[in-house]
């Protein structure tokens, strides 16, 4: 039986992007820090009095293909190695049995999906699809790629995925299964399929003429954000194993929490009620007092319920205390399953905050709460 070893502090000692400014971590950080947008058009700029301007715009990632992998496992791939190489581990030298792999997905494969059910002689290729598209495939593809042999997992929990993600891999240290996880998440969904189910929705912004200024999370003329694209991956470590091989830890993970909101699939409970509840549920996990959170790292979709919930959340969790807010999808857009992911990841980039609160939602009512400290 696994020990217990509940009170294991655990330790972010990689990271690895692919975002739409590259996969620089030095660019990545210089370009948040100077509010410089990754949003612009995707093609030609769209005629005069189009409505459905979220459709033209957006933020895709950067990156040259490596793996000749469908892009969100392609990302995946590259973000992982780039953590790997970040954290300083010999990963050979390790018992391989203790290593897991915890790489979320919202929807898995689009490309491939498109690609192999919309040809041009209107026939599939299921021996192709599968399990190519499968939203498992990019944590399979890490896990063989690195050769670990403990726990593979793929959390899907819409736009929430990406801090589930860590959260579960940081789980699986604390229960002692494993002795350094792999976490992250991975999107690809600038495709029509996903684009045009969102501009359904009514989510995605419209009232813009520039893309680097359409996403405004909190703004009181905010109507919703536009897409963006990448992934980010953490290597995950027992605190007292970082320090002793003196390697550089970017935060530790101090607690997190999860809850469900039942209000609808796409609907949100606006009172903040149950949001605020999961925030101090994850206090009680963390053993943090909230008088000592400089960072609220909040999901910030620019959408009016959502953006409503939060505020509501933090006012009866904080009160009136001023507190540093990041709302990173107003530069990069919302970058969906690997969003959670990739706001964690920028924000350990910034060395302006001590302790920090994130939050993610996704559709169908996921919640996820976590609290980093330095």
């Amino acid at each position: 039986m696994p020990v217990d070893r509940s009170q294991t502090e655990v330790a972010i000692t990689g990271i690895g992007l692919v975002t739409p400014y590259g996969g620089d971590k030095n660019v990545i950080r210089d370009a948040v820090l100077a509010g410089e947008s990754a949003l612009r058009w995707l093609d030609e700029l769209p005629p005069p009095g189009t409505k459905s301007r979220g459709l033209h715009a957006g933020a895709p990632a950067k990156y040259e293909s490596r793996f000749a992998a469908d892009p969100v496992v392609e990302m995946a791939l590259q973000a992982a190695d780039n953590a790997v190489s970040d954290s300083g581990l010999d990963l050979t030298e390790l018992d391989r049995n203790r290593l897991g792999c915890v790489i979320g997905t919202s929807k898995g494969a689009m490309e491939t999906y498109a690609n192999n059910f919309r040809s041009d002689a209107g026939t599939a290729s299921p021996g192709v699809v599968f399990p190519g598209f499968q939203p498992n495939t990019p944590a399979l593809r890490v896990s063989r790629h690195l050769d670990l042999s403990g726990p593979c997992l793929c959390p899907i929990a819409a736009c929430a995925t990406g801090l589930q993600s860590i959260s579960r891999g940081v789980q699986l240290i604390k229960d002692g299964y494993c002795d350094v996880v792999i976490a992250g998440s991975s999107d690809a969904s600038l495709c029509d399929w996903a684009m045009h189910s969102f501009n359904r929705l009514g989510v995605l912004a419209n009232n813009f003429s520039d893309p680097a200024n359409a996403v405004r999370p909190f703004a009181e003329d905010r109507d919703g954000f536009l897409i963006g694209e990448g992934a980010a991956v953490m290597v995950l470590e027992r605190a007292e194993d970082a320090t002793k091989r003196s390697a550089h830890r970017y935060a530790h993970w101090l607690g997190s929490a999860c809850g469900g909101d039942p209000t609808g699939v796409t609907q949100i409970d606006e009172s903040g009620q149950i949001l605020a509840e999961v925030i101090r549920r994850a206090f009680d996990v963390s053993g943090v007092n909230p008088t000592n959170v400089d960072l609220l790292n909040l999901h910030g979709t620019g959408t009016i319920p959502n953006d409503v919930c939060e505020q509501n959340a933090v006012q009866q969790v904080f009160g009136d205390r001023l507190i540093s807010t990041r709302a990173y999808k107003s530069l990069l857009g919302h970058c969906l399953g690997a969003a959670g992911s990739l706001e964690v990841a920028i924000s350990l980039l910034d060395e302006s905050w001590s302790t920090q609160v994130k939050t993610s939602l996704g559709f169908g009512g996921h919640l996820n709460v976590a609290i980093l400290g330095r």
